[in-house]
């Protein structure tokens, strides 16, 4: 279009030499011709300016929207050297105390691809902004089934949908080979709805409203109040990054043993993690950290979310609802040893205030620790292997060790 137009416009350069003559019929249907093409090329959409920031995307021709699917397949070698109670991951929650019947069975090995991802991202520049949209699932459903991880919209400040609570901070997580995770991480997805607003240069502010679902031991967990959480996270000295969440919660259940009688109690927690790169050796290097505090915190915490019922208590004896308080962190290192090949060790924790009323066998405190080393041999392609430890602690401290070692190959796309 753009040669025809300039052979149009030197054509009728030539023929207007003489000015002074009337204008023939062939310069006025011309002139039609021109001023119909330029009109045609003003309608055309321009192409989508968002796929030159949307790495690997595709734009949609005609239009202002551009997509991307991606994903990875990872395979998993899982070698339990002492009974976890898991097959493919290192659950601590899980792991049976010494001198029971489950502690004395021997370790399995197992090969597993469920971890592996699907998405598809969709983004379209607007008048007033981007819109985006994201859903991703893996094969981790019973039977290697398809599960809903992330599905949720974007616009501008807000956001609706599923995805990591405001709570979690996926900066601050180290990376891993196993699936299950650090045990005292804040890590859960769930429905909500979300606002962050502009709030200065290197920080960042959120609120949202998301689903309570209260996890709660002896009742049927109710929902009639979303869980708060708000969330303020700073750039400091522009390798520092630290993040401060605060959650606020109604936690209501009907009682199994008195069907009639609903309780509530009210839940809160406070979390502080960061990133912080260190550069002693390589300028890669970094420690990652969480610390959380809270009462009827126990679902947004790994290890408590995996066990279940950690939210509150029914007390057997008065009926009322009585939440737990819990304690949990983690602490790592990442060192690179240069740009293909990283080593990572991490130690974590969760500790419950036991009520007086609690059984002996309940979740009293666990430890992990583990250490891993992951080559990327190119760019989307990752090998790793991990060693890791764990130790459950029950009320009556009667307590369980094991042993695991993880080797998993990453094909990313």
């Amino acid at each position: 279009q753009t040669s025809i137009l300039q052979a149009m416009q030197t054509q009728l350069d030539q023929l207007g030499i003489g000015l002074k003559k009337s204008r023939s019929d062939d310069q006025v249907t011309m002139d039609a011709r021109l001023q119909s093409l330029e009109t045609s090329v003003a309608q055309i959409p321009e192409s989508p300016k968002i796929s030159e920031e949307f790495d690997r995307s595709i734009g949609v021709p005609g239009t202002n929207t551009a997509f991307r699917i991606g994903g990875f397949v990872k395979m998993s070698l899982v070698d339990s050297l002492d009974p976890i109670g898991s097959e493919d991951r290192f659950i601590t929650g899980s792991i049976p105390p010494s001198g029971s019947t489950a502690a004395d069975e021997d370790g399995q090995f197992s090969v597993s691809a469920r971890q592996s991802r699907v998405n598809i991202e969709e983004r379209e520049q607007t008048r007033f902004g981007v819109l985006r949209a994201f859903v991703e699932g893996d094969f981790a459903g019973d039977g290697d089934t398809f599960r809903l991880r992330h599905a949720f919209g974007q616009f501008r400040y807000l956001l609706a949908g599923k995805t990591w609570s405001n709570m979690v901070d996926a900066v601050a997580v180290p990376e891993e080979v196993d699936f299950e995770g650090i045990n005292g991480r804040l890590q859960v997805r769930q429905p909500q709805f979300r606002y962050f607003p502009p709030f200065g240069q290197d920080s960042n502010f959120i609120i949202s409203l998301e689903d309570p679902d209260p996890d709660v031991t002896g009742g049927d967990g109710k929902s009639q109040w979303p869980d708060v959480a708000l969330s303020i996270d700073r750039r400091w000295f522009a390798r520092w990054r630290t993040k401060t969440s605060v959650l606020l919660r109604q936690i209501e259940a009907q009682n199994t043993a008195n069907p009639m009688g609903t309780k509530s109690a009210f839940g809160w927690g406070v979390s502080v993690s960061g990133k912080i790169g260190v550069g002693f050796w390589n300028d890669d290097d970094n420690f990652k950290f969480q610390f959380n505090i809270g009462d009827g915190l126990g679902r947004y915490i790994n290890d408590l979310g995996s066990v279940g019922g950690q939210d509150a208590v029914f007390n057997p004896v008065t009926g009322e609802l009585e939440t737990l308080k819990v304690l949990s962190g983690y602490v790592s290192f990442q060192h690179w040893w240069n740009e293909r090949m990283r080593a990572t060790v991490t130690y974590s924790w969760v500790d419950v205030d036991n009520l007086s009323f609690q059984l002996p066998v309940d979740y009293n405190r666990t430890k992990r620790a583990s250490i891993n080393f992951i080559w990327s041999p190119i760019r989307d392609m990752e090998v790793g292997a991990e060693f890791l430890w764990g130790e459950r602690v029950n009320n009556d401290l009667s307590s369980g060790r094991a042993k695991q070692l993880q080797v998993a190959t990453t094909y990313r796309f």
